[in-house]
């Protein structure tokens, strides 16, 4: 817990920015991301009381506003699960770009049973055996 107190965290996906509020006293700072303005203004009139917090408008494709091993934290929950597979492919390869040495990435995905997918398709609800 001490060494979160040292942290730069990003929340992929910050929505309203619930999440941005609970972890801001844990860490030192945090950036939320979301695509959606209307998500963005929330979040910033509902973190205005928290100094640490930064919301920026994403453009849905990557984490180019972030420069290279930038966070030490970085979490997602359910995002992922909601946007095509290209997509998810680089949000996660943007994820490791922007962790630094040694950071932590904690990403909720959606699982079910195993079946076909397409390129546009989304991981919502689904899960595949080792091989695949």
């Amino acid at each position: 817990a001490e060494d979160l107190a040292h942290w730069r965290a990003v929340d992929l996906g910050c929505g309203v920015g619930r999440l941005l509020q609970a972890a801001d006293p844990l860490v030192n700072s945090i950036i939320g991301i979301d695509v959606s303005s209307e998500a963005i203004a929330l979040a910033n009139r509902f973190t205005a009381l928290h100094p640490n917090v930064t919301c920026i408008l994403g453009n849905g494709i990557d984490l180019s506003p972030l420069d290279d091993a930038s966070a030490d934290l970085v979490f997602t929950f359910g995002v992922l699960a909601h946007v095509p597979v290209v997509v998810c492919v680089s949000y996660l390869i943007e994820i490791s770009r922007i962790l630094r040495i040694g950071a932590a990435g904690r990403v909720q995905v959606f699982v079910g049973r195993s079946c076909p997918f397409t390129q546009s398709d989304v991981l919502a609800y689904r899960s595949y055996p080792a091989g695949r």
